[in-house]
């Protein structure tokens, strides 16, 4: 600790704002000496890994003038990003004797580093690391997953606000990492009772005059909350009620034979395409399948079937996909399935994308001139 300890200290000797640490070790009792020593650089942002071993205590992740940085599982699709994000198993976490800390690995130190870069110099007198604590809600709050079991939960289990295997969050943009504080609060006012349609302009986005204004696209019944740049929030419920136009003509099922339990009724595909259950691949459910390509050789298969999604209507496209290779290596791309709405590229995926058993996709296809 005294010579890695001393690194930091040459870095910022040198006039570096940004340290970044990937090595750590069990608390001895040694830590409050080696704060005051090595890491009490007020306006400098110095990150530490937590480690890859799960739940945990590492220091100097776990000193309190250190940002203790993890991991978390990202996989594509799902959510307002496209993205879901989850706990990951290996970050450590757990209690100090002095301070709680949380998530890691060696490659997140540098990246939140040069995230606290990017957002620029901290002030003079600072401890960078609490920055996020001011400005939360400009964070992805990651709240499922978790790392096993302890006896605190909360150490070990993903949840809303902090949490010990994804701290207080993610980063979406800077400004988490400036200076600063919140503003205190948002004031929201009821407006009383509104109404819309889908497909017609209204909600979705807040002037600074509270004027609100957008196309919704999905039916149902809302609340709104507002939150400045700060992540301070405020909010006031009332029902908001968006309809479909025409009424019922945008619900049912859109598709026909959806399962294949038919067939090849009302789908176009190549030959082969649409099958019964295999030895090689079990139908997700029923006795018919889609088995696209597999053949350990150049090919081509296509699966598709005419729909008219009415307009102003609100649509998902949802399958159970299960993608199989034999292939061993994890960076090079083979094959590739994608998902198309007329012109429009909906998703793909590749032997990259490889997965035990089905997994549940949804895409939008909302009507627009492109998705018939």
């Amino acid at each position: 600790m005294a010579d890695l300890g001393t690194a930091v200290n040459t870095a910022v000797a040198l006039g570096a704002k940004y340290v970044s640490n990937s090595y750590g070790g069990g608390e001895d009792g040694s830590e409050p000496g080696h704060d005051t020593s090595y890491f009490h650089h007020p306006g400098v942002a110095i990150t530490a890994s937590t480690g890859d071993n799960g739940y945990g205590i590492s220091y100097p992740a776990s000193s309190q003038y250190v940002t203790a940085v993890g991991g978390t599982s990202l996989t594509q699709g799902g959510g307002t990003r496209g993205w879901t994000e989850t706990a990951w198993s290996g970050a450590g976490s757990g209690c100090s004797t002095s301070v709680a800390v949380y998530g890691g690995t060696s490659a997140s130190a540098p990246i939140i580093a040069s995230v606290y870069a990017l957002a620029g110099t901290p002030g003079a007198s600072d401890t960078p690391a609490a920055y996020p604590y001011s400005h939360a809600g400009n964070l992805n709050d990651v709240t499922s997953g978790s790392k096993g079991s302890c006896s605190t939960t909360v150490q070990c289990k993903a949840g809303a606000g902090w949490d010990g295997p994804t701290g207080l969050g993610t980063p979406n943009g800077t400004a988490t990492f400036t200076a600063g504080t919140s503003s205190g609060g948002v004031t929201a006012a009821n407006p009383g009772s509104q109404s819309g349609v889908t497909g017609t302009a209204t909600g979705l986005t807040i002037s600074a005059a509270g004027l609100i204004s957008g196309t919704p696209a999905t039916a149902g019944t809302y609340s709104v909350t507002a939150k400045d740049s700060s992540g301070a929030t405020g909010s006031t419920t009332f029902p908001w009620t968006i309809t479909a136009p025409g009424g019922s003509g945008c619900t049912g099922q859109k598709l026909a034979n959806p399962g294949f339990e038919s067939g090849a009724t009302s789908w176009t595909a190549s030959g082969g395409v649409i099958t019964t259950t295999t030895s090689s691949e079990a139908a997700h459910s029923g006795s018919y399948l889609a088995y696209l390509d597999g053949y350990g050789s150049a090919h081509t298969d296509t699966l598709s079937q005419p729909v008219t999604i009415p307009a102003g209507c609100h649509a998902t496209l949802s399958y159970y996909l299960h993608i199989d290779t034999a292939e061993t290596t994890t960076s090079t791309q083979y094959d590739k399935l994608t998902v198309k709405a007329g012109s429009t590229t909906l998703a793909t995926y590749s032997n990259l994308d490889k997965a035990t058993g089905y997994q549940q996709r949804t895409v939008d296809v909302s009507a627009s001139p492109a998705r018939r």
